[in-house]
Order: C-alpha cells, then sequence, then structure tokens
C-alpha cells in the first residue's frame, strides 16, 4: 500500500466511510494486513545510510518490518521505494546514454530528463500541498508520489534498451 492510499485509508476511516480501493501494493502483507518491506536490498539500504538526513541502520530496518505503523515508517518505507526506482533509473538512463547513437540523441536524452526531473518534482510537491495533511505527512506524500513516477518513467525508458549485438 502506498503512502498515498494509506493516507487515504485513514481519512476515510475518520470520516466513517468504508471504501474498497483497489491498488498495487510494494510491500509484502503481514497476515495481520501490515506493510513490510520483507527482503530490502542491501544497495539501496546504504544508498538511503548515504543520504542525509540518514537515519540508524537499525531503525531502517526495524521500520521496514511494519511500514505503517506511525509516521516515521511511512516516510522511511516511502524513501526505500524511491530509492529504489531512483537507482534503478540511473542505471537506465546510464544504459541509454551508453548505447545513444549519436551526440544528438545523448542531447536529446539528457533534456528529456532534465525536463521530466523538472516535473516529477513539481507534481510531486503539489500533491504534498494538495493532500492537506498536516505536519510532516505531506513530505511522505511527496517521496510516495516520486517513487511512483520514477517507477513509471524507468519503466518507459527501459523499452528503450536494445540489446548489445
Amino acid at each position: 500500500m502506498t503512502v498515498r492510499q494509506t493516507l487515504l485509508s485513514i481519512a476515510l476511516s475518520m470520516a466513517s466511510i468504508c471504501v474498497h480501493a483497489e491498488g498495487r501494493s510494494d510491500g509484502d502483507s503481514s497476515s495481520s494486513g501490515e506493510q513490510v518491506i520483507s527482503n530490502p536490498n542491501e544497495r539501496v539500504v546504504q544508498e538511503m545510510l548515504r543520504t542525509p538526513p540518514s537515519l540508524p541502520e537499525e531503525v531502517l530496518r526495524e521500520s521496514f518490518q511494519q511500514c505503517d505503523r506511525n509516521n516515521l515508517t511511512l516516510r522511511i518505507c516511502a524513501s526505500y521505494r524511491f530509492t529504489e526506482q531512483d537507482l534503478r533509473l540511473n542505471l537506465i538512463y546510464a544504459a541509454l546514454l551508453q548505447t545513444a547513437k549519436s551526440e544528438h540523441t545523448d542531447a536529446l536524452l539528457v533534456r528529456a530528463e532534465r525536463a521530466w526531473l523538472g516535473f516529477r518534482d513539481a507534481q510531486c510537491e503539489f500533491e504534498g500541498v494538495a493532500s492537506q495533511f498536516g505536519g510532516t505527512m505531506p513530505m511522505a506524500v511527496v517521496t510516495d508520489c516520486k517513487a511512483d513516477l520514477t517507477k513509471r518513467r524507468a519503466d518507459s525508458l527501459s523499452a528503450f534498451i536494445r540489446p548489445q549485438r
């Protein structure tokens, strides 16, 4: 369940409205329905530990076991999903740059990626503000949005990778 889905669920519960929405689940569900990241990718965890603001490793790993426990764990798991997709996108982008047929193609890819990053950041900032949640919760909405859009971008760009012959 994404952060946006979790927040929507909380808001609907508070209004005593029961809605069942179909959505993606990035983590595994435990028997009680809680979201977990059961086998975190070590490369992602190490990147999270290097990127400020960094939390102690034990806090990160404990948070993965119950992503929807509180605001902090929601933000940590959203950050994990974003970091995972960002690393994936960077690998795909680098592969595309290496296989580009010309400097012109390279330049177009760089220009497109810069424009896309601007769009992603602005769109997600808007979603965070529009979420109307107070405190630090909009940060989780922004991070979850970035994870979702980054995954979509990586999926889209991966279609342009051609096998080496």
